[in-house]
């Protein structure tokens, strides 16, 4: 071999090693990429998570305190319902009552 050839050779050898080095890299930063942005993504969804959890939390907190207003809502509502019915029994005894004198006066 001359060294022409020799030197077109190691030549070619290079060329075709530098074009699979490029390959490589490219592949393997497009890889890299992927990996960074699947874990930027599952990063963002994680924190999109949390904000929900925590929204949730809090629509549950004004539900429960909504809960608790209605319920002493309802138990100052049964209490006057039941002082109502004790006055509405107490007018009725005294209807009744009235009645009586009534038909009595009426009758002297």
């Amino acid at each position: 071999m001359d060294l022409l050839g020799l030197l077109a050779d190691s030549a070619w050898i290079t060329a075709i090693g530098a074009i699979l080095g490029s390959i490589i890299t490219f592949f393997v930063t497009k890889s890299n990429n992927k990996k960074d942005m699947s874990i930027n993504d599952r990063m963002q969804l994680s924190k999109d998570q949390y904000q929900l959890i925590a929204e949730l939390r809090q629509m549950m907190q004004e539900q429960k305190d909504e809960i608790e207003n209605l319920r002493e809502e309802i138990k100052q509502l049964q209490a006057v319902n039941i002082s109502l019915m004790v006055e509405n029994k107490e007018l009725q005894l005294k209807i009744a009552e009235l009645n009586i004198r009534l038909t009595n006066h009426l009758m002297k």
